[in-house]
């Protein structure tokens, strides 16, 4: 289950039924290439899932880059420091990214019947 709202009174149901409970969270565009800033906020998320029992995390991005940008490849060493840090971290936890519906622009639709 993907969720911000945490009611923990379901937690012995998930837990029971071997069901993964994960969160969902962002991650600024202008810092992609900041490594202190990604340190932090990877660390940050980990201990919200520790403190939570929650088994993952949701990567959800929702702004654009474009193909010619070094953020494109930035944002997949993002993901991958994200996914390997969590799965050392909580061993078997879950990490997601939401997929936008065009490889560059995940507001196409919207911009093109402006």
């Amino acid at each position: 289950m993907l969720n911000s709202n945490f009611d923990f009174s379901f937690q012995k149901t998930f837990i029971h039924e071997n069901l993964f409970w994960i969160f969902s969270a962002d991650f600024p565009k202008t810092d992609l290439t900041n490594d202190q800033k990604i340190n932090q906020w990877i660390s940050d998320q980990i201990q919200y899932a520790k403190d939570r029992f929650l088994d993952g995390i949701n990567i959800d991005i929702e702004y654009d880059i474009d193909s010619k940008s070094n953020l494109v490849e930035a944002l997949t060493q993002f993901t991958a420091k994200v996914s390997d840090s969590f799965h050392n971290a909580i061993p078997g936890s879950q990490v997601t990214f939401d997929v936008p519906w065009s490889p560059y622009n995940s507001q196409g639709i919207y911009k093109s019947i402006r």
